[in-house]
């Protein structure tokens, strides 16, 4: 991903140039790429860069979870959760209801119960 985006940014210079001159009626600029609309491609590369690593660490974080539902499927639900939240007690509380088929409400249900204990 990072060596296409490499490509991209002229990509995204060009189309950038192309809105902002149909934006101000000022066609005949097409040709010429502004040093802003280089420096807003940059951005906007940037901003797809940092989407691909979050979407590449939640992937992870879920195939993790993945893994360890389904190395404890013989358990219950909250022996599955509490397997979960003593690797990980900062875990995302709303994927992991998702994962586990629970409200959100019960993950907190689970978090006060082995608090207490």
């Amino acid at each position: 991903m990072l060596p296409k985006q490499k490509s991209y940014i002229p990509r995204f210079s060009l189309l950038l140039q192309v809105l902002d001159a149909f934006e101000n009626n000022t066609t005949e600029k097409v040709n010429l790429i502004s040093k802003k609309n280089v420096l807003g491609a940059e951005k906007l590369s940037n901003y797809f860069i940092a989407m691909s690593k979050k979407i590449k660490v939640n992937s992870i974080e879920t195939k993790d979870l993945q893994k360890i539902i389904d190395k404890n499927s013989d358990k219950s639900t909250f022996d599955q959760f509490a397997e979960i939240f003593k690797k990980n007690p900062n875990v995302n509380k709303t994927k992991l209801s998702d994962r586990l088929g629970v409200s959100r409400q019960m993950i907190h249900k689970y978090i006060k119960k082995i608090q207490e204990a």
